[in-house]
């Protein structure tokens, strides 16, 4: 009786491993289809586009000539859109800062810009590299080892012993399940460095980082209104060069 039994339990041993192929074919089949629902991506993409401009603008609006945008120089499709954000804002700043003069409106901007954009890239950067390596890890141990290795395991076992790949579930998985799981779960992983843009980020927000840290040692010292003018327009090229880097970057992942 226990041997009939065993022998039960083994023949469901094919059943079971092409359900579970099936169903991890299928989350990935579905990960992929949802990859490309590019246009709530796209909405979402020009969203957060146009509000980063439009920050930049209301925070540099007092430095900077609101009639030359400096987007308008890299992408002027959106010369519109910053040029009327650029005069709203000074509009609006004027009432609020304007009448602070040249050290309150020095207080302003770093306080406002730089250093709260430095921290905000600081803080963003231990998470980004940490994950970048982890996922990366992932990804290359998986595909440029341990899938090829454990695909020809299976192919050996097929070839040598099939009659136990039918029956033997430890077999089994080493012959049939870790072949097809290993290159799903390492391309999932390397597609995941792709859309999380993490290899980009990990270095460009150190870089982004460390440049508004020295302008904001900078900003403190400066005396005259073309000097401060002068340094706002190099911070804002800082960021609106990342800016301009994710917004390619997003179009291109589709993440």
């Amino acid at each position: 009786m226990e041997g009939m039994q065993g022998e039960v339990g083994t023949t469901y041993v094919p059943q079971v491993l092409t359900t579970v192929e099936f169903l991890m074919v299928a989350v990935a089949f579905g990960l992929m289809l949802q990859t490309q629902r590019r246009h709530t991506h796209e909405k979402w993409r020009l969203s957060r586009f146009a509000a980063e401009l439009a920050h930049g603008s209301i925070m540099s609006a007092l430095f900077l000539d609101p009639l030359e945008p400096r987007v308008a120089r890299r992408e002027p499709m959106w010369r519109r859109f910053a040029l009327a954000v650029s005069l709203l804002a000074e509009r609006a700043q004027g009432r609020v800062v304007g009448g602070e003069g040249f050290e309150g409106r020095k207080r302003f901007y770093l306080e406002r810009r730089v250093e709260d954009q430095r921290d905000h890239y600081f803080a963003k950067l231990a998470p980004g590299a940490a994950s970048w390596k982890r996922v990366l890890t992932l990804a290359s141990f998986l595909a440029a080892f341990t899938a090829p290795v454990f695909i020809g395991v299976g192919l050996l076992l097929k070839v040598v012993a099939p009659e136990m790949v039918e029956t033997n579930y430890v077999v089994a998985i080493f012959a049939a399940l870790l072949p097809v799981a290993l290159p799903l779960v390492a391309g999932a992983a390397t597609s995941l460095l792709v859309a999380m843009d993490v290899g980009r980020r990990a270095d460009r927000f150190k870089s982004v980082a460390a440049r508004l840290g020295r302008i904001a040692g900078v900003i403190p010292g400066l005396k005259t209104e073309g000097a401060l003018r002068r340094i706002v327009g190099e911070t804002e090229d800082v960021l609106l060069d990342e800016l301009l880097e994710w917004y390619a970057a997003a179009g291109n992942a589709g993440h």
